[in-house]
């Protein structure tokens, strides 16, 4: 726990209480048992959460969507106020806990750490998996599983939270995974096991988290940060013009290589990629490379396009089940109109 809320939560961020809980498989009763034990470092406020649900219904189905028009609202107090929050009580304990000469064992920027919170969240992404199945173009629960909250440590009552609750967990472990997999110790084993995920169903899942068209600040790809959107199951990423400036093009290119020798990702028509060339302009083709990447296998797989420019000082991807939508919707979005730059 301290592991997760040291990663996610510098800052004095708040975190909601039941996806915390969820995302670590503690019951209610065993996540106030270790907030308790934490007490000196860490205050849970349960009565925080006054978030009035009874606008958002609940039918007794086992699994429900929320509409678009409330999507965002539900997922924002599902992720940070759902059963209570949790902070901090100083900022100097995260950086302790971050600082491995100060920390020790107990560093969450450790290598044992990473490969332990790598492995806790692969399991629950493989897990999340098979209880989905993809009818196109949404996601249901898969045959056989009775509702949402047999897959949640601690449900709520209502059964169109516990449908939010888990997409809100699915897509976390996803996000992290992918985090945890351009870390260069990570155990070759558990790369291994994460290029078997169901990479389109994960995709799929982020729409039904997220609104659509909405452009994220604060967002985060390969440890960079920056703008995504999620438009007709299409992510869309950018980096900030602040971030880019740090951009390490030969650590990205071996991260690449790394992903392939592990099976995550493969080469797709390579003269693809030529078809994108044509959208940048000439004066900057000499300063200018790409690639287009199958991630996962088969039908589980999801297409990656991504772009490096660096005259204009930029990367940009997009992630699809679907390359032929995915390429539309990258030719039709400009980028240089989202808002809030640096904000």
């Amino acid at each position: 726990m301290l592991c997760w809320l040291g990663t996610y939560a510098a800052g004095g961020h708040g975190v909601g209480a039941m996806l915390q809980g969820n995302l670590l498989s503690l019951s209610e009763i065993q996540f106030r048992a270790v907030c308790n034990q934490l007490s000196a470092v860490l205050h849970f406020d349960d009565r925080s959460d006054t978030f009035d649900l009874t606008q958002f219904g609940d039918n007794g189905r086992p699994f429900q969507r929320a509409t678009s028009a409330l999507t965002e609202q539900l997922t924002g107090h599902v992720r940070g106020g759902l059963g209570g929050s949790i902070y901090f009580y100083h900022k100097s304990f995260s950086d302790f806990l971050m600082d491995s000469t100060r920390s020790g064992t107990f560093c969450v920027m450790s290598l044992a750490m990473t490969n332990a919170h790598f492995k806790n969240d692969l399991g629950r992404l493989l897990e999340y998996d098979e209880s989905y199945c993809f009818h196109e173009p949404e996601l249901f629960l898969a045959p056989g599983v009775p509702g949402s909250a047999p897959s949640l440590s601690w449900p709520h009552t209502n059964g169109l939270v516990n449908s939010m609750l888990k997409a809100c967990v699915y897509d976390w472990v996803s996000s992290s995974c992918f985090e945890f997999i351009r870390h260069p110790g990570v155990e070759p084993q558990l790369m291994r096991h994460f290029g078997r995920a169901d990479f389109r169903k994960a995709q799929e899942n982020m729409t039904v988290v997220f609104a659509e068209h909405s452009a994220l600040l604060g967002s985060w790809s390969w440890g960079y940060r920056g703008k995504c959107k999620y438009i007709r199951g299409t992510c869309l990423f950018r980096t900030l013009l602040s971030t880019f400036q740090t951009f390490d093009v030969v650590g990205f290119n071996a991260m690449i290589k790394r992903f392939q020798k592990y099976g995550i990702i493969q080469p797709y028509h390579p003269n693809f990629t030529s078809r994108f060339k044509s959208l940048v302009p000439k004066k900057f083709q000499d300063k200018y490379i790409s690639g287009l990447y199958r991630i996962g296998h088969g039908p589980k797989s999801c297409f990656w396009y991504w772009e490096i420019n660096f005259e204009a000082g930029y990367y940009r991807e997009f992630m699809s089940p679907d390359l032929a939508e995915g390429r539309r919707i990258y030719e039709e979005e400009r980028f240089d109109l989202w808002d809030g730059e640096d904000a």
